[in-house]
């Protein structure tokens, strides 16, 4: 027996919202070093032409004795709908994706990039 699940479906990966999915998934990083390119398809994705505005806030925690510091990138998407909250490495590049809060009636992509996440201990 075979089981397969996805969060969104198992439809075609050649689909518009797989390519915004994958935009949205790579917004970070595309944003940051602009002269990267990726083609999902033949199609260069543009994350920057999908942003309705976006904002960068600084963070900074304490863990067993060890201050550490992040950048959370909020973005409100014109193209993508649902909330993403992706884990960055310092690159911008995500490692994994959280569970969004549902508290908002836009959408909105959330990235979080920091230069070393603590240990789980």
């Amino acid at each position: 027996m075979f089981r397969a699940e996805g969060r969104d479906g198992l439809g075609r990966l050649d689909t518009d919202l797989a390519r915004l999915r994958v935009s949205s998934a790579l917004a970070l990083y595309l944003t940051t070093f602009p002269a990267i390119e990726v083609s999902y398809d033949n199609v260069r994705l543009d994350p920057a032409a999908s942003i309705e505005q976006s904002i960068d806030l600084d963070l900074g925690w304490e863990h067993e004795g060890t201050k550490h510091k992040a950048v959370l990138r909020v973005v409100e998407w014109r193209d993508v709908k649902g909330s993403t909250l992706f884990l960055c490495d310092e690159q911008g590049v995500p490692v994994d994706e959280a569970k969004p809060p549902r508290f908002t009636d836009f959408s909105f992509g959330a990235m979080i990039r920091t230069c070393g996440w603590p240990s789980a201990g």
